[in-house]
């Protein structure tokens, strides 16, 4: 599934996005740089093609196939050359990006002040060995699918998701439970905290590249919502949050549209449905959801214990899978293999 969503990603956003550079990177047109607080953590630049060879695709192994790393690197080399191409940059100059992470103010899930993180990345290239930022086309909010490892956080490590929206302002934050945060229950499914969460790193994403940058950005820049999974609720939750508690929010930073790779659905109903068929080939969401859920609706679900949920064979391995959860290393693909291995109830060979 995986596999398919970062793809769609490539297509909607290489394609309509990074194709969509001017040739006149000069021309600005800034909002106004808000008065909010942020604190860099760290900034580096790194070469794109050099950086996708021997770090990006590498780190991929295990969760996407050959196939489609090596769709992605095309995928990527023909955006390297378009940006190349439209801001005049020869062979001399090596195309690049640069990363930045920052922590910034949000609210916890009981409305709380809470200090996130995030990563705000955009490219610029190198020549003679000097570095040079350039002009971002458009501003995205990239929300990132589900994770369970803080290596796969937007500051923790690379996600792919970093690599397909072009010559853009990427602000890509974490979410509660992750970077920054990563002591805390993630609220998974809370779709309105992180919208608010999200929409909070806008500014700050900005004011972060305002600070730092030779550039500023282009002219007509819109701002895009973007994301695959979970990724993409949260993307359509910040876009419904816009449409109805921030629409002056929305017309500052010159909303245009939201472009998502499957999602939202209902959960309800796919809970369902995994019951009916007995199984599932990512059980690793039942016990995120139930301990995002409790963490983020005390008032709902207060009166319940996780232990409720659970069935007496799950029950056996709980202690174990909770702190391989809390520990934050590894990936969702891994602790699937966990639950394959010892708490498997069913003969199907496909699981």
């Amino acid at each position: 599934m995986r596999r398919f969503l970062i793809l769609a990603l490539v297509v909607c956003l290489c394609g309509a996005i990074a194709t969509s550079c001017s040739d006149d990177i000069l021309k600005t047109d800034e909002p106004v740089a808000e008065n909010v607080w942020f604190e860099i953590e760290l900034d580096e630049t790194y070469g794109l093609m050099d950086f996708v060879e021997n770090t990006l695709l590498p780190q991929a192994e295990g969760s996407l196939d050959n196939i489609t790393m090596q769709l992605v690197k095309a995928q990527l080399a023909m955006m390297e050359q378009t940006i190349k191409s439209k801001n005049n940059l020869g062979i001399a100059e090596e195309l690049g990006f640069r990363k930045v992470h920052f922590r910034y103010n949000s609210k916890g899930v009981n409305g709380e002040p809470l200090k996130l993180s995030s990563a705000v990345q955009w490219l610029g290239y190198t020549k003679n060995g000097e570095w040079y930022d350039l002009a971002p086309m458009n501003m995205v909010l990239m929300e990132h699918y589900t994770i369970a490892s803080d290596k796969e956080s937007p500051t923790g490590g690379f996600p792919l998701e970093s690599f397909v929206a072009g010559n853009t302002l990427l602000i890509m934050p974490d979410y509660i439970g992750y970077g920054y945060t990563r002591e805390l229950v993630h609220p998974y499914l809370n779709h309105q905290v992180h919208a608010i969460n999200s929409a909070d790193a806008i500014p700050a994403g900005y004011a972060v590249f305002d600070s730092l940058a030779q550039s500023g950005m282009s002219e007509n820049w819109k701002l895009i919502l973007a994301g695959a999974s979970q990724g993409a609720a949260n993307a359509l939750a910040v876009h419904k949050y816009m449409d109805t508690e921030k629409k002056d929010f929305a017309a500052k930073w010159r909303f245009g549209f939201s472009t998502i790779a499957c999602g939202p659905y209902n959960p309800a109903l796919t809970l369902d449905k995994y019951f009916e068929w007995g199984k599932s080939s990512n059980p690793v969401l039942f016990p995120m959801v139930i301990k995002g859920m409790i963490a983020s609706y005390p008032d709902i679900l207060g009166k319940y214990k996780e232990e409720d949920f659970y069935s007496e064979n799950y029950l056996k391995y709980k202690d174990g899978m909770d702190r391989i959860l809390s520990q934050k290393i590894y990936p969702t693909s891994r602790i699937n293999e966990v639950f394959f291995a010892m708490i498997k109830v069913t003969a199907d060979p496909a699981l």
